[in-house]
């Protein structure tokens, strides 16, 4: 390992003050480094992920550089594949089986497993397992915008729903997922299947979600007996807007509950289906136009069989 440069980074740069009076860390990291940092707020970024060392020692946003000190940026490289020294035996096995479907140097899309949570604290958490899934990124300070400390998640999926999860790996990329999200430029297909036979081949879901505009398109599929009492449809459904459990509002407030919402499915036809099947919405695909090279990723991933074993 070079000098004091922690194991996983790398030197981007480093350049040696030359003036007289000492310089706050983030005017001297626009000084000595203006092909790095352009706006000060990219400078404040780096310090505050310890990507910006004094004389081998990490420093952070209020610290000075004074004459002669040695200035060193790094970058995150590589972690190591050893999960068991982050991680509890039992959660490094689960984070082995958690499929990710693609990944870059910005972004990745994960398969989140019914019954996990999206966000929250521990290990049974999406948030707190995407580092250990995805690779660092390689991008450059200046590509990248800043890597960040950990990748972050991009939108959530319930608890009760699993499928494709988008993950941003740096600044760059999460900014512009968010806004993505936000203007509702990113394609979401869900599969579920639901209790009763739907009438419409297809339709249009539009009521509010807590007061908000929400709007959900759906196409019918095959409807048959599950189990030899309940009768259920299979539903691919394309929400416009993203509001909190929306489908799942949405469905039930048109008389056709999703299998096992043990929250919006009434007793009576829960108790049609062993709950222990879990809940039937999937996160089937995701389109959206990559954030850096603007070109369109398409990806699906189908439900696991249990959606088909009914």
């Amino acid at each position: 390992r070079e000098r004091g440069i922690r194991e996983g980074y790398e030197v981007v740069a480093e350049c040696q003050a030359d003036w007289e009076e000492e310089k706050p860390l983030t005017d001297a990291l626009l000084a000595l480094f203006p092909e790095l940092f352009k706006e000060k707020s990219s400078a404040k970024n780096a310090a505050r992920r310890k990507l910006v060392m004094v004389n081998d020692k990490v420093m952070r946003c209020s610290g000075k550089v004074s004459t002669s000190d040695l200035v060193t940026v790094t970058n995150r490289t590589t972690i190591t594949k050893d999960l068991s020294i982050y991680l509890p035996k039992e959660v490094a096995e689960t984070v082995k089986t958690i499929k990710v479907v693609y990944e870059d140097d910005h972004l990745g899309v994960m398969v989140k497993p019914r019954g996990m949570l999206s966000h929250g604290k521990g290990y049974e958490c999406a948030n707190s397992l995407v580092a250990h899934l995805l690779e660092p990124t390689k991008a450059s300070v200046e590509e990248s915008g800043g890597s960040m400390h950990r990748p972050r998640l991009c939108h959530r999926l319930d608890m009760l729903t699993g499928g494709l999860l988008l993950v941003a790996k740096t600044s760059v990329a999460m900014q512009a997922l968010s806004k993505a999200f936000s203007e509702r430029d990113i394609s979401k297909e869900y599969f579920a299947i639901v209790h009763g036979k739907l009438e419409e081949e297809s339709g249009i879901i539009d009521k509010p979600v807590e007061g908000k505009e929400a709007v959900t398109r759906f196409e019918r599929g095959r409807t048959y007996t599950a189990g030899g009492a309940a009768v259920v449809t299979e539903v691919t459904l394309f929400p416009k807007t993203g509001r909190r459990n929306q489908i799942r509002k949405h469905l039930s407030g048109i008389g056709h509950p999703i299998v096992g919402d043990l929250k919006w499915c009434p007793p009576a036809l829960l108790e049609l289906i062993p709950q222990d099947k879990g809940m039937f919405l999937w996160a089937r695909r995701l389109r959206f136009e990559h954030p850096v090279t603007g070109h369109e990723i398409r990806l699906c991933e189908e439900p696991p069989p249990v959606f088909f074993e009914l």
